[in-house]
């Protein structure tokens, strides 16, 4: 499985905002209030527009992941971390319980912070 990372752009939201909806629909006991209360699948364009969203990408799949996060005083959080379900699944089948895309986003997040060089055209 070879994943490539870039940033998000605002064409990607259709794609964004449905891997937040089904990766949240998938905890099983979160469903309920989720179903009471669909304003909470409004996925924000902030991260996107702020340029702190990378999302991952699976061959000529649209995203199969995302990940938004925050520096503050030279130092990078994690905020969000989102991948579908489907993948996740296959992922957790192989062994690789969170996937690559957590090692993947953990790279370039601390990249965010420091003068490191991401990987190479985003490729793991």
């Amino acid at each position: 499985m070879r994943i490539f990372m870039r940033d998000a752009e605002m064409a990607d939201m259709e794609h964004l905002q449905d891997v937040f909806k089904r990766a949240s629909m998938s905890n099983e006991n979160d469903r309920g209030p989720l179903l009471e209360h669909p304003e909470w699948f409004v996925l924000s364009e902030k991260a996107v527009k702020e340029g702190r969203m990378r999302v991952a990408v699976e061959g000529h799949d649209p995203v199969v992941g995302f990940a938004t996060y925050l520096v503050s005083d030279g130092v990078a959080e994690l905020e969000d971390l989102f991948v579908d379900p489907a993948v996740g699944a296959a992922w957790n089948r192989q062994g690789a319980r969170a996937g690559p895309f957590g090692t993947i986003a953990s790279v370039w997040i601390r990249c965010a912070a420091s003068d490191c060089q991401p990987p190479r055209n985003g490729v793991l």
